[in-house]
């Protein structure tokens, strides 16, 4: 992601040519990328003392990153962005976890991956899975521009980070059901064994990193450009 968004800033920001950016490709290693992260933030929930506490500091972090952009990118603020995600789910977890432990971890992330296959096409227009069944949203839904959270933005809706409850949320809860067998030590060895330290560090540290690779890559191009 911090590659990804380093392009971001060349290419937007700056104006580099680069074709590749805008092609279908980079999108989908995007949102692979982008979904395992959140994936592993939700199995990550598993070996937290509070996420309640996590989810409140990681929504406010994400509203602070809401609020310089205003200023910095007035015309393309981050409105709900992968840390506003994490953030709610967090809560959301906190809550539902009792219920979610009583349901077998296999039928839970079939579950999840269903409601996530049904609700990808929410960010075009419709529920459902394309070429097997859609229907599309009320128009008054989009006409609002209230529901943006959940996938559904209004007119004119621009955000420079974007990743809304539809269908993102799934793969996080999907992640939390993965991450109870971790927990009970029921998966094989091998996940239990420190491999590369590097990771862990980056994994150990993710927010601060995710919150502080911008301003540097910002600062990386302005030596570059002089501007």
């Amino acid at each position: 992601m911090v590659v990804y968004h380093f392009f971001y800033d060349i290419v937007v920001l700056y104006g580099v040519n680069i074709p590749a950016f805008y092609s279908p490709a980079l999108d989908m290693i995007r949102d692979f990328f982008a979904g395992l992260f959140i994936f592993i933030s939700g199995a990550a929930c598993r070996f937290s003392r509070s996420n309640l506490k996590r989810g409140v500091q990681c929504f406010a972090f994400g509203m602070v990153m809401t609020y310089v952009t205003a200023i910095a990118l007035p015309n393309d603020p981050i409105l709900f962005g992968i840390l506003h995600l994490l953030g709610v789910c967090m809560v959301l977890f906190s809550f539902l976890a009792p219920l979610l432990d009583k349901i077998p971890v296999w039928a839970g992330i079939a579950g999840c991956a269903l409601l996530c296959l049904v609700t990808w096409g929410i960010k075009d227009g419709y529920f459902g899975i394309a070429g097997l069944f859609t229907a599309p949203y009320p128009d008054v839904l989009t006409a609002s521009g209230l529901f943006f959270p959940f996938g559904i933005p209004g007119e004119g809706f621009a955000s420079a980070d974007y990743f809304p409850l539809f269908p993102w949320m799934f793969v996080f809860f999907a992640g939390a059901f993965f991450g109870l067998p971790v927990l009970q030590r029921k998966m094989p060895g091998f996940f239990y064994k420190k491999h590369v330290p590097p990771l862990a560090f980056v994994g150990r540290y993710t927010l601060w990193i995710y919150l502080l690779h911008q301003p540097v890559l910002m600062g990386i191009c302005l030596l570059v450009f002089g501007y």
